[in-house]
């Protein structure tokens, strides 16, 4: 089992057309995001812009969700408008033409299709609430990102999570389990690889 704390400090920032972006996490490591040679990547961006076009990511599926401010979505033939409130998840294709209106910092999931799949959950934890998750399979990865608050990972092993930090937990097959301080914002996240 691996465990690691990522902080801010860890994050990797550049601009975008819209603002800039936070890399938290990529995988594999040694992937390089504008190659588009990733199978996951874990980002949160800030929208600096009332109107903005999402880039193309064909080969991927999108998971987005705003930790700050909303943001409406249109995706291209699709009569539906998604009007994003904070911490509210929503899915899809990297291949569909997608704009958004409206300033955010926003977080954001990417799985390249039929590689990587994942479960992924908004948790608005209140204060010494307690979560858990039994991971059942050894290809999975959990990402832990609390986007505000703070919280202890109680098991398998001790550590503190704070505001806008994320923990990654690799090679562990077993009980999760989750306890808040305060009213703690969090996206938990299974990645899974097929083999």
């Amino acid at each position: 089992m691996k465990i690691k704390l990522l902080t801010e400090k860890n994050y990797k920032t550049t601009l975008w057309s819209g603002g800039k972006t936070a890399q938290i996490a990529i995988y594999p490591l040694d992937a390089d995001f504008s190659n588009k040679d990733f199978i996951w990547r874990i980002s949160s961006a800030t929208v600096e812009t009332d109107k903005s076009v999402f880039t193309d990511f064909s080969n991927y599926n999108r998971y987005i969700a705003t930790l700050k401010g909303n943001i409406k979505l249109i995706h291209e033939n699709d009569e539906n408008e998604y009007l994003l409130n904070e911490y509210q998840l929503h899915k899809f294709d990297g291949a569909v033409k997608t704009t958004s209106s409206g300033k955010c910092t926003d977080y954001n999931l990417m799985l390249r299709k039929n590689i990587a799949e994942a479960e992924i959950k908004s948790l608005n934890l209140k204060p010494d609430e307690i979560y858990e998750y039994e991971i059942s399979e050894n290809n999975s990865t959990a990402v832990i990102f609390c986007g505000k608050g703070s919280i202890n990972l109680t098991y398998p092993e001790n550590l503190k999570i704070g505001d806008r930090e994320t923990a990654i937990i690799e090679d562990y097959v077993g009980k999760i389990k989750i306890k808040s301080h305060c009213n703690s914002n969090i996206i938990f996240q299974i990645i899974k690889i097929s083999k």
